[in-house]
């Protein structure tokens, strides 16, 4: 069976180019912004190049052709999702199952997770090789499960996500600690706002953040979008 690989990112993709073919790469950051159905592209857009000034509306708009690319995968392929157990990969993966419904029943699909110590980084090349050897199938009922999470998600519905963890934790361990972040995100805040408070300089108070919540696995344009709405 042929296979797909989908990524967290353009340095995954870079990591992995020459061990694999057929990558694409998900650029998203779904943890923050609007993300309801209606217009979805079309808001996201605006988000990114508005609050992150990441890229213009209209770059992000091209990048959407990887989206249709992902949406266009063949049938009967192993389709091996790339993401971390942090708040920002979780998030991005639960939308991809969800993005990907009508592959369910023709694809096999795999998540392959970082090392145990290692949130979001798969490190290096071997690091990288280890983890898709140890890469985990996923039962038609977890795909299924993972998309009500996104579709919980879409609604701030932490009662349902938290009842869906529980299915889903004795294979996927990492999932309450993720959800539990999501939930104490206000009492994040507040320490995020006490640490800038202390530093003088975004770079301090981005280290102290990531090295304290790296279960969030922001980069700096989603703590910058924190700080800004304080």
């Amino acid at each position: 069976m042929n296979s797909y690989h989908i990524t967290n990112g353009d340095n995954l993709k870079q990591l992995l180019q020459d061990e694999y073919s057929n990558i694409l790469v998900m650029r998203e950051a779904l943890c923050q912004g609007p993300i309801q159905d209606d217009n979805f592209f079309e808001n996201r857009s605006q988000f990114i190049s508005q609050e992150y000034k990441a890229c213009t509306q209209e770059q992000y708009l091209e990048s959407i052709e990887e989206f249709e690319k992902i949406k266009n995968i063949p049938d009967n392929m192993d389709i091996n999702l790339w993401f971390g157990t942090d708040v920002f990969c979780q998030v991005n993966f639960w939308f991809l199952i969800a993005f990907l419904n009508n592959k369910h029943d023709s694809n096999s699909f795999y998540l392959v997770l970082p090392c145990s110590e290692q949130n979001c980084s798969f490190g290096n090349k071997e690091y990288a090789k280890t983890a898709f050897t140890n890469k985990i199938q996923l039962t038609s009922d977890e795909i299924e499960q993972f998309s009500m999470l996104w579709k919980a998600f879409q609604k701030d519905d932490y009662e349902t996500i938290e009842n869906i963890v529980k299915n889903l934790q004795n294979r996927f361990s990492f999932l309450p600690e993720a959800v539990e972040a999501m939930v104490n995100l206000p009492k994040c805040l507040e320490e995020l706002s006490a640490f800038n408070k202390m530093h003088d300089n975004f770079i301090d108070t981005f280290k102290e953040f990531s090295e304290t919540y790296s279960i969030y696995g922001y980069g700096d344009l989603q703590v910058k979008y924190l700080l800004n709405q304080q």
